[in-house]
């Protein structure tokens, strides 16, 4: 018995031909299949590379496939290549401009290229296409306030607000954005929001007490601490400002304790270091100071206070080399050499010149020269000081006389241009006609 009649072979052939088409692993279709997933493992084992070539290997012949340009882009930023990541985000989103992960991963692209610009566009390209979305203005927000565009940040972040008033993190952001922009009381409302809803966030009390601090608002500051250390007795953050705070009221055995309870709850900062090291010298104990101001001293030696108080507990413990060592130290932090004390006046006195009035650029150039002696360019300006700004030829002749006494002769011959002329040479030349016109001078008649 026949099953198929001859009439129907041209059926027969078309069914046979869409199974071969649509049999797994076979056809186009198939094919791009496996490829994409051949593609996600390598991805996911870390071989971008070879991702990467075979992506290209299929783009070759099919440029319009979306999901292959996205796995290109993220297997390019996983390289760092977040240019040529973006290039292919941007052929996604010339065949879909509503493709929300695409302008997103480009927004973090140009976040890693430092791109401000191009990030803000893009996020707010995102913005515009998901408006009832709170995760993206919140991302721009944050990316401002990481630019240190607060303004900005406050911009973004003021609607998010009045959407959603009990939210602990934009109450909080919104009190770093006032801090920084140094509007303490705006700061003060908005962490005290976030610490009605959050009250163990400590960092957000940590920066309460230092605005209030800042404010010298003491005790209130301090009634913050110890409502926090209530609950949190060990918190060396909030120990050390309650020490700082105690302090700053001179009550300077109290603030002791607190940096003590700090140092034993793990913080031996150069800041606990410090005020421990200034509180035991405030009570004139020297022998316990000198130790912690050094250990501080050794986390930042260019604290010339730390540095002198260092050198006045040594000494006053009879550790004197010490003390010595440790106070000549601070006069070097706070003096400038005297080369780059000299080259601040002598741009100072270049200054003078030019507001006329050359005898008080005449006068740092003289205390340029008494601060560094050695250098024989001060003996120059000097000399043309005298000649050029305050026409005395006759004072400048043995600044000029005295510089190349003192200038060392250059190693090899010096190309200058006709528009300039080295000072040696300069000084060579002036000298015999200063000299002239002073024999001149001298021998003119007197009628």
């Amino acid at each position: 018995m026949r099953l198929f009649h001859r009439n129907n072979a041209p059926c027969l052939c078309l069914i046979i031909m869409l199974q071969i088409c649509l049999a797994p692993g076979q056809g186009v279709y198939g094919q791009q299949r496996e490829a994409f997933i051949e593609v996600k493992l390598l991805m996911e084992n870390f071989r971008f590379d070879e991702a990467i070539l075979r992506i290209d290997r299929i783009l070759a012949s099919d440029t319009s496939n979306i999901e292959l340009w996205m796995l290109r882009s993220k297997a390019l930023s996983a390289r760092y290549q977040f240019l040529e990541a973006n290039d292919a985000l941007a052929r996604v989103v010339r065949s879909d401009s509503a493709n929300i992960q695409a302008w997103y991963e480009m927004f973090n692209n140009y976040r890693q290229l430092g791109n401000k610009e191009m990030a803000v566009f893009s996020c707010k390209r995102i913005m515009a296409l998901r408006p009832e979305n709170r995760y993206f203005p919140l991302q721009l927000a944050n990316f401002y306030y990481n630019h240190e565009d607060y303004e900005s940040a406050l911009e973004t972040m003021t609607p998010l607000w009045r959407a959603d008033t009990q939210n602990v993190y934009v109450n909080r952001q919104i009190g770093n954005c006032y801090n920084e922009l140094k509007m303490a009381d705006s700061a003060i409302l908005y962490y005290t929001r976030a610490l009605t809803l959050y009250p163990d966030d400590a960092v957000t009390v940590s920066r309460l007490i230092n605005l209030y601090l800042k404010k010298k608002e003491f005790p209130v500051a301090l009634m913050l601490a110890s409502a926090y250390l209530n609950k949190d007795s060990l918190n060396s953050g909030i120990l050390k400002l309650a020490g700082y705070c105690h302090y700053l009221m001179k009550d300077y055995k109290t603030a002791e304790n607190y940096f003590l309870k700090s140092v034993e709850a793990g913080d031996d900062s150069r800041f606990v270091m410090k005020y421990l090291g200034l509180c035991y010298y405030k009570t004139e104990n020297y022998a316990l100071a000198e130790p912690r101001f050094r250990k501080a001293f050794s986390m930042d030696t260019t604290d010339a206070e730390v540095c002198f108080y260092c050198g006045v507990s040594a000494g006053r413990t009879m550790l004197l080399d010490s003390g010595l060592t440790m106070l000549k130290k601070t006069l070097t932090l706070l003096l400038p050499s005297e080369s780059f004390l000299a080259t601040l006046y002598m741009e100072l006195a270049s200054i003078y010149n030019s507001m006329d009035r050359s005898d008080t650029a005449l006068s740092l150039l003289i205390k340029a020269r008494e601060t560094n002696p050695s250098n024989p360019d001060i003996l120059f300006k000097i000399a043309y000081q005298y000649d050029y700004y305050l026409q005395a030829p006759d004072k400048a002749l043995p600044w000029y006389l005295d510089f190349l006494q003192a200038a060392p002769e250059p190693a090899e011959p010096q190309v200058m241009t006709a528009q300039h002329i080295s000072k040696s040479d300069y000084a060579k030349k002036r000298i015999p006609q200063i000299s002239i016109n002073k024999t001149r001078r001298h021998e003119t008649p007197v009628k």
